[in-house]
Order: structure tokens, then C-alpha cells, then sequence
């Protein structure tokens, strides 16, 4: 693999994230308000308060039967739910075989399979299995 295929790997998320700033800010403009404080005659601006959209993902829709994801403790998954699911009993080991420095297949299968990329952008930037977790919750349909 060259250096250009490493280095395009590596900056995909933060030129997605660029390309598409606009779908994740509730506000397209972010305007400064000026605030005149009567009784000291001070100035200041503050910018309005910015909420971030979430991609909802319908967590029951089922992958095509042949790009299931198999934890490398033989339990087949067929979709998000079930994938949530087994985030509750997942073991450590288990878990820190498919997410690592190195890699991370859970990411990889919602943006290869499912077609999630922001859901895919904000699962590579977490290595524990709670963040995993609270992130899948905040896309569920």
C-alpha cells in the first residue's frame, strides 16, 4: 500500500466531515448577537448555542445475507440491534479483538454495509465499548 492510499485512509473522516459540515450543524449560519449590558455600558458578543444533528439509523433493517459480521466468538450479527444488543455482554477480549489502535470492524462494517458513514465516522474515533455504545444509541431510529 503507498504512501498516498495510507495517507488518503487516514484523512477520509476530517474531509467528509468538511465536505458535509453543513448536515451536522442545526444553524447553516452561526451569527454573533451583541449584548449591551445597560447598567456597565460593556459590549460583548457571544455566538448562538450549536446543537448537532444525528443521523438516525433504522437498527432493525437487516444486513444482505451475506455481509453479516462475525465476532470472532461465533455469534453471527445480522443488523445494529442485534450488534447494541451484544454490546451489553460483550467480554473485553472480544471487544478489543475488533476495536484497537489498529482497527476498528465495527466502524468499517456500518460504512462498508450498512452505508452509515456518520455513524461509521463517530464509531472509529472511540476504543470502549461504553462510548460504543452510547454512540449507536444516539442514532437509533
Amino acid at each position: 500500500m503507498g504512501l498516498k492510499s495510507v495517507l488518503g485512509l487516514i484523512t477520509w473522516p476530517f474531509r467528509f466531515l468538511w465536505k458535509h459540515k453543513n448536515r451536522f450543524l442545526s444553524e447553516n449560519k452561526i451569527e454573533k448577537q451583541v449584548v449591551i449590558n445597560e447598567d456597565s455600558k460593556k459590549v460583548s458578543s457571544r455566538a448562538p448555542a450549536i446543537s448537532i444533528k444525528h443521523e438516525k439509523v433504522d437498527f432493525n433493517l437487516n444486513v444482505p445475507h451475506e455481509n453479516p459480521f462475525y465476532l470472532n466468538n461465533g455469534k453471527v450479527l445480522n443488523n445494529l440491534n442485534e450488534l447494541s444488543n451484544e454490546l451489553i455482554s460483550m467480554d473485553s477480549d472480544t471487544f478489543h479483538h475488533h476495536v484497537n489502535d489498529q482497527k476498528n470492524d465495527f466502524s468499517n462494517w456500518i460504512k462498508d454495509v450498512i452505508h452509515s458513514p456518520e455513524l461509521a465516522i463517530e464509531l472509529s474515533a472511540t476504543h470502549d465499548i461504553y462510548s460504543t455504545r452510547e454512540i449507536l444509541e444516539k442514532h437509533r431510529v
